[in-house]
């Protein structure tokens, strides 16, 4: 038994607001073959028909897409999915029936994992194409992740040293922000490389941010490539000033410092000389500071005043002994006739150091001129010597005061002292 489906067309018209349309109904009309009788009796009859005025319904089978991924995607600012692949999947074997692909958008736009999307506009084409329906592609996901911004237009001002690495930043920009969103940048830090002199040095940003609605679809990258200058800071290297008797050694000349920052000291120089214009005339003479280097520093000088003071007295205050030169227990210069008579042709006198030592002697003028020299060593502590009068460089010595300075090193330890006294002549 067996039925075919023979077809007839009907034409609903229906007026609506918007346009006329029209219904196609299909009427499918059932023939019937095959039916026939049996059993014991079968044979005192005859079929003299088949069924007739059958109907029946064919419906369209259903479709379901496979296969359809969607791409992951940098945020845009837009709901826009990329969907590839697909394939029906129920299509019966022989009919031709060609599938169009459709679009996706996301649920939202903002960035987010596993992000759910809505599929639409897949259809069938084709001779077959009538007897089926489609079911659209479900259950696809895909994730937006952030975009990366970048910070551009940030400059660093050059500095002077100041023992910190510290770097001043301004300006910057955001680049690649989606237009119309709202997103604010937050300034951030620089370090320079080191804390050290230099040119074009290299400089860290950091802690630069963003907020604003808009900022959750975002990350930011730092900025780079910035660069400055660390100048060196000015140091100035100030004499103090010293002063001394005239004839006496002079001190040791000291300096300050004006200008380290803070953790320097002058541990950071080298090379430093400090030295005064030469002369031992009663007067000022300049202290020099020269010679040094720091690192980090730009180096200025302040010369200091050295004073040389003349004497205030003549004869008075002094140590005499007599004639016969008895020795004294102390240090100093013993003069044996003081004032010295010129007629005596010379000047005798003792110096007592009080221990083994080299003696270098001279005897100077009102003037500051040297009118007597000689080495001597007092190896038990004490030496005798004579100024001849009549022996000053060819010339009889002058009535007035005279110096004697003895400058004493010890044949012991080294130690120095100078030993003076006031001699005069009439």
């Amino acid at each position: 038994m067996g039925a075919v489906f023979p077809f007839s067309i009907v034409f609903f018209f229906c007026l609506s607001a918007a346009a006329y349309n029209f219904l196609v109904l299909y009427i499918l009309q059932t023939t019937v073959s095959g039916y026939a009788i049996s059993g014991t009796d079968a044979s005192n009859y005859t079929l003299t028909s088949q069924p007739s005025g059958l109907t029946a319904d064919i419906t369209k089978k259903s479709l379901t897409v496979t296969g359809v991924t969607a791409a992951d995607k940098v945020y845009n600012g837009t709901t826009a999915a990329t969907l590839s692949g697909g394939t029906l999947s129920g299509l019966v074997t022989g009919d031709l029936v060609t599938l169009t692909k459709g679009t996706g958008v996301f649920a939202s736009k903002n960035a987010g994992t596993g992000k759910a999307i809505t599929a639409s506009g897949y259809s069938l084409s084709g001779t077959d194409a009538s007897n089926y329906t489609i079911s659209q592609p479900s259950g696809l996901t895909a994730d937006i992740t952030r975009k990366s911004l970048t910070v551009t237009g940030v400059t660093a001002a050059d500095k002077v040293y100041n023992g910190t690495t510290a770097a001043t930043l301004s300006g910057g920009t955001l680049s690649g922000l989606v237009t119309g969103d709202v997103v604010t940048l937050t300034k951030g830090t620089g370090v320079f490389a080191s804390k050290k002199v230099g040119t074009g040095k290299a400089i860290t940003a950091s802690g630069y941010a963003i907020s604003g609605t808009g900022a959750s679809n975002y990350t930011i990258s730092q900025p780079s490539g910035i660069t400055a200058d660390i100048t060196p800071a000015p140091l100035t290297i100030k004499a103090a000033d010293a002063e001394k008797g005239r004839y006496e050694e002079d001190p040791v000349f000291t300096v300050t410092y004006i200008g380290f920052v803070a953790g320097d000291n002058s541990s950071a120089v080298s090379g430093l000389v400090v030295e005064r214009e030469p002369g031992e005339k009663p007067g000022t003479y300049s202290i020099i500071p020269s010679g040094a280097s720091a690192a980090n520093y730009e180096i200025e000088y302040v010369n200091g005043t050295f004073t040389i003071n003349g004497s205030t007295s003549v004869l008075n205050n002094h140590i005499t002994v007599n004639e016969n030169k008895i020795s004294r227990p102390v240090k100093g210069i013993f003069i044996g006739s003081n004032p010295v008579s010129l007629s005596s042709a010379k000047a005798d006198f003792r110096i007592v150091a009080g221990y083994p030592s080299e003696l270098r002697v001279t005897i100077y003028d009102a003037s500051g001129n040297a009118v007597f020299e000689k080495n001597a060593s007092a190896y038990t502590g004490t030496v005798d010597m004579s100024w001849n009068l009549y022996t000053n460089g060819g010339h009889r010595a002058g009535s007035g005061v005279y110096l004697i300075v003895a400058k004493v090193k010890s044949r012991v330890n080294g130690s120095s002292e100078v030993l003076m006294e006031k001699l005069g002549l009439r």
